[in-house]
Parts: C-alpha cells; structure tokens; sequence
C-alpha cells in the first residue's frame, strides 16, 4: 500500500519513475509485460477516488510503459551493434541465407520490424537482438518502435480491467 499512496501523492513522478524502470527491464532483456499490466493495475488502484478515469490510466500506463520500452530497446540496439558489428558483418558475408536476410532486414526494415512488434507474442528482446546484427537502419527501427504501442496498450488495458475486477470483489 506505501507505493500505491506514494502514487498518489507523485501522480507525476510515479509515472516518470516507472518509464525507467521500463527503460532498465528493456536494456536488460526483461519482459515488459508485467509493466504495462502493473502500471495501470496500480494507478487504477491508487486513484480509486475517482481523480482518474479508467481511460485515463490506460493512457498514462501506456505511454509510460512504451516511452520506457521505445528507449531501452534502442540504446540496447545500439550498444549490440557497436559490441557485435564486426562478428555479425564476418557472419553475414560467409553463409549466403544470412546474407539474404541481411539484405531483405537492409531493404524492407521497416515492414519487418512494425509488423513483428505488432504482435505481443513475440520475444521482442531476441527480435532486437536479430535486428541489430543486420544492416537495418536505425530510422526504421525508431520509426518501427512506434507500432509497438499497439500490444502495450492492450496490456494497459487488461491491467485496468483487473483493478475493476479488484473493486467488485471489494464490495
């Protein structure tokens, strides 16, 4: 309850903190999944009054968990392709299946990466490992990021739904 009242009191800060907490579980290769669930779940919690609606909680849970998620995976990127450039290039150019699939991760970067973070069932830590070994552009995973908000928000919106399902079990 001490996190949940101090929410209440940092209705700005809580979110900011858990954004980097986002960013961290992101960095590191940790699912994000109990983020989005858990952040909505407790501002929907800590704002049992009524200051915050339902809709409300699942937009700040949201852009939150995904603000977090966007900039962890793509410093994790970052630091996989100035560690791994080399090695992945030595890889790429001796077995040809990987130099096709570096060539279509080069052409068609941005398809590949919206539609696979569209889903919420893939791993994207490994996909983000994948995509760093390639020769895709950091434009387009930035821009790819975007589409990742979608599964996030679907995630937000269970964790409201199972804070309403906490308060009918209340009363």
């Amino acid at each position: 309850m001490e996190l949940l009242e101090w929410m209440r009191i940092n209705a700005f800060s809580g979110p900011i903190v858990i954004m980097f907490a986002a960013m961290v579980k992101s960095f590191f290769f940790l699912p994000i999944d109990s983020c989005e669930l858990g952040t909505a779940l407790a501002l929907k919690i800590a704002f049992a009054d009524g200051t915050m609606s339902t809709e409300r909680a699942v937009l700040v849970s949201t852009l939150t968990v995904w603000t977090g998620f966007w900039i962890g995976s793509t410093l994790n990127m970052q630091l996989l392709r100035f560690l791994l450039g080399e090695e992945s290039q030595k890889l790429f150019s001796r077995f040809k299946f990987a130099r096709c699939i570096n060539k279509v991760a080069e052409v068609h970067g941005l398809k590949m990466i919206a539609c696979l973070r569209l889903s919420s069932l893939n791993p994207v830590n490994i996909l983000v490992q994948f995509f760093a070994l390639t020769s895709v552009s950091m434009q387009h995973v930035v821009l790819g990021g975007i589409t990742s908000a979608v599964p996030i928000a679907v995630g937000s919106v269970q964790g409201t739904r199972i804070a309403s399902l906490t308060d009918l079990e209340s009363t």
